[in-house]
């Protein structure tokens, strides 16, 4: 029985020093490996869902390499990940998703959505912010999205 606990012991201080290393963070790993009930724990334990690794991408960015979308979807709705965000090179997670997964991947269709979503957002909050009360009703009057809780952006039939 000791060596069994040793072995495991071992196993998550060569894990740690592994995701030292790489800069890796939990959140990211799950997310990468599309572990859905595992990124929810971390995030309702405080999981900074934004923190860039060392190599400059967020969880989201990971999840969506891999195509990951019940993590995506988490991740935009519950834990408000911003998907507009760029790594070091530029892209964003939609376009990573659309560049290891495809076009047509519900990931990057997903994440598409959630971008389109956010501009449009993103304008109106802007226009709210500045009390520009023609621009408001511009955007409520023309159907722009501007619901905060985010699921008009994940009906992908829309």
């Amino acid at each position: 029985m000791p060596t069994r606990v040793f072995f495991v012991l071992g196993f998550f201080c060569f894990f740690d020093e592994v995701m030292r290393l790489s800069g890796d963070t939990p959140l990211t790993v799950a997310a990468y490996y599309g572990h859905t009930d595992v990124v929810a724990l971390l995030v309702q334990q405080g999981a900074e869902v934004d923190r860039e690794t060392s190599r400059g991408r967020t969880a989201l960015q990971d999840a969506a390499m891999t195509g990951q979308a019940g993590v995506l979807e988490f991740l935009i709705t519950e834990g408000r990940a911003s998907v507009t965000a760029r790594n070091r090179y530029g892209r964003s997670a939609a376009l990573l998703a659309t560049k290891f997964c495809g076009e047509r991947s519900k990931a990057a269709r997903l994440l598409r959505r959630a971008e389109r979503v956010t501009r449009k957002q993103s304008g109106l909050f802007q226009a709210i912010s500045r009390g520009d009360i023609d621009r408001v009703a511009e955007f409520i009057v023309g159907g722009e999205p501007y619901r905060e809780d985010h699921e008009s952006m994940l009906r992908l039939d829309a």
